[in-house]
């Protein structure tokens, strides 16, 4: 009994193979059918229209392919230079009740914590886990509030506002 019910399992299973493969076969045919025949990418024929509107695009263009080639011919001598890079941050604060707001203070506490997290002068530094990767301290790096921006490139640097 266990047979018959299973060979009947296995031809509803093969039978139902073919016609999946049949269905699929039949996409396959409609795709063909609905693909453009010919070039669809207009990508060169735009650039060589807009080479024709600006004739010193080609120029730019050529700059910028040689400025690459240099840059990847001396990757040393491209390097950023070895002053430190100062990298404004803005911090959004959303809070529901005034005991949750955060203060300038501990923002800028916190701060410091991570300039001497990239430095690797913090106290800690040498209980970093052995399953970290050794990373090289940064000391290059200063996080700090903005200062010195027009205040239309930069909000205030603490965005408090009540969550409704």
């Amino acid at each position: 009994m266990k047979k018959n019910v299973y060979a009947i399992a296995l031809a509803f299973l093969g039978l139902g193979s073919f016609s999946a493969q049949a269905q699929d076969q039949r996409l396959i045919k409609a795709d063909k059918d609905l693909a453009p025949a010919g070039r669809s990418c207009a990508t060169m024929e735009v650039l060589e229209a807009q080479m024709a509107a600006d004739p010193s695009l080609a120029q730019r263009m050529a700059n910028v392919e040689r400025q690459t080639a240099e840059v990847l011919a001396n990757p040393i001598a491209n390097r950023a230079t070895a002053g430190v890079v100062t990298i404004p941050v803005v911090v959004h604060v959303l809070y529901n009740t005034s005991a949750q707001n955060v203060s300038d203070a501990m923002i800028t506490a916190q701060l410091d914590v991570l300039n001497k997290d990239f430095s690797k002068t913090n106290a800690d530094a040498s209980l970093t886990r052995l399953c970290l990767p050794a990373w090289p301290p940064i000391p290059t790096c200063n996080l700090c509030w903005p200062s010195g921006l027009p205040p239309v490139l930069l909000p205030p640097a603490l965005c408090a506002s009540k969550r409704k």
